[in-house]
């Protein structure tokens, strides 16, 4: 599924007593397929709400005719599920970034420097919707994937016995991944062409690369087998072939050298009406009535992936932020609260650090959104790699980073900050940024049970002394318990390793 091929299908309210302020935005978002509305008065928006209720809505953070957070809680009680964003001049992503856990799915600041750089979260929140959609109705049995043929005719399954090909169908549904779905089909295929032997090829479309995964009554070594036509077949390969392997050279040359056989066929498995990979099997194609069925468990297999797939990207869009891959802000928040909770049972500290990356903001206004997207998953892959098993990282703002760190305390947790910081500070980002080949963060750090009582303010504390630090730059900065502050329960000073 692309997104551009869904966007007609989601609506986008903008409300701002003042319109100018999202000059431009509602006209790329039209040009992009979404159904846009503009409204400069909440009344004529909620009047539209109940025959044409939007998905998504995006308001000015520069609002000041109506107070934002209460036009927010009205318009939710009114859409519960309609996505809010907020539109709000980068230098002002301070103010902006406390209505993220008032409910607001996104930030989108201005001035946007692309079309991309707008439509990725819409897109985001779009996705999201259009896989709780189509997991509800694949779960339901009211879609088959796209190129599904219709049920097997009575005739063709009269070959086979109703509890063969019921026992099939249960198994094949029963199983939670898509490795074991395809295995299901090779060995109900196999036994229905009299055992014969066969082995599957995953799909690498970024590699443009056909791997053996799996295999069935195989008597030769088949991992590591592969087809790879950047080398092949460099020009003339298209994705779309897969769907007639019967008509690729190189596909048909590689089977009979391997596994030293003249005839067989192969089937083109797909999921959500993207190409997965190849089913082969080794002996002459059969005849119409086994076909059919062939066919008919082909497409009950697909919908069997689809469903799979559509859960997957479900989970993925849920919880992850896509640009870094980490957890997203909510998610994180969920985890901190859990950490705080397991904290208070086993009468074990948890700490917070948060790190902010100090040229995100010029990056951004100078070299465009691209770089700086690069320069997060850069990030986010050095903060995962010099991470313990158990400690959560998450994306918790436009340019910051939390780190979670259970079972350590302040002194662990100030050890840990400046290990990251020297880290970041010593890294060399010259291949992506040439006007920026060394970065650096400011970070600031909490501790439960010491200086808060909750998830919350485990948060702020962090939040706010990295805010002492942030202006200053490349600094570490440990909260203080409030004046007075009596903890949950006392501790043993840990560091970390």
């Amino acid at each position: 599924m692309k997104i551009e091929e869904v966007r007609t299908s989601f609506t986008v309210y903008l409300i701002a007593s003042e319109l100018n302020r999202l000059d431009g935005i509602a006209e790329s978002l039209g040009l992009a397929g979404y159904m846009v509305a503009s409204f400069s008065e909440l009344t004529a928006a909620f009047s539209e709400f109940p025959s044409n209720p939007p998905h998504m809505i995006l308001f000015s953070g520069e609002e000041a005719k109506f107070d934002l957070t209460k036009a927010m809680k009205q318009v939710r009680a009114q859409l519960p599920e309609s996505h809010f964003f907020l539109v709000t001049p980068i230098e002002d992503r301070d103010k902006a970034l406390p209505f993220l856990d008032k409910g607001v799915y996104d930030l989108i600041y201005t001035p946007v420097k692309s079309t991309t750089e707008l439509l990725k979260s819409l897109d985001r929140a779009a996705e999201r919707d259009y896989f709780m959609y189509l997991n509800e109705r694949l779960s339901a049995g009211q879609v088959q994937p796209e190129g599904a043929t219709s049920a097997t005719s009575t005739q063709a399954r009269s070959v086979v016995s109703d509890d063969f090909h019921l026992n099939y169908v249960r198994e094949l549904f029963e199983q939670r991944n898509s490795d074991d779905g395809i295995q299901t089909f090779l060995q109900a295929a196999s036994n229905l062409l009299g055992s014969c032997p066969g082995f599957y090829m995953k799909y690498i479309s970024n590699r443009r690369v056909l791997m053996a995964t799996l295999g069935h009554r195989l008597e030769i070594e088949w991992n590591g087998i592969g087809v790879n036509f950047n080398e092949s077949a460099p020009d003339s390969f298209r994705t779309a072939h897969l769907r007639e392997p019967a008509n690729i050279v190189e596909i048909q040359q590689m089977v009979r050298e391997v596994f030293q056989v003249e005839e067989f066929f192969a089937l083109p498995v797909e999921a959500l009406g993207e190409i997965q990979g190849l089913i082969f099997l080794l002996r002459p194609e059969p005849g119409p009535e086994i076909n059919m069925i062939l066919q008919d468990w082909l497409m009950l297999l697909s919908k069997a992936l689809s469903l799979l797939e559509a859960e997957r990207r479900l989970h993925v869009v849920t919880i992850k932020d896509p640009a870094t891959d980490l957890l997203n802000r909510q998610n994180f928040l969920l985890r901190v609260t859990q950490e705080i909770s397991r904290s208070r049972r086993t009468m074990t500290p948890v700490s917070l650090a948060l790190l902010a990356i100090d040229q995100y903001g010029i990056i951004m206004s100078q070299m465009g959104p691209e770089e700086a997207q690069t320069v997060l998953r850069m990030a986010a892959r050095i903060f995962e790699k010099h991470s313990r098993v158990n400690d959560v990282v998450g994306r918790t703002g436009a340019d910051e980073f939390g780190v979670l760190l259970p079972h350590t305390g302040r002194a662990g947790a100030l050890v840990k900050a400046e290990r990251l910081r020297r880290i970041i500070e010593s890294a060399d980002f010259s291949r992506v940024l040439k006007t920026f080949p060394q970065l650096t963060v400011s970070i600031g750090v909490a501790e439960y049970p010491s200086m808060v009582r909750d998830a919350d303010e485990l948060m702020g504390a962090a939040d706010e002394a990295l805010y002492q630090v942030r202006g200053q730059g490349n600094k570490t900065c440990v909260a203080k318990p409030p004046e007075g502050f009596v903890a949950d329960f006392n501790v043993l000073e840990k560091g970390v390793e």
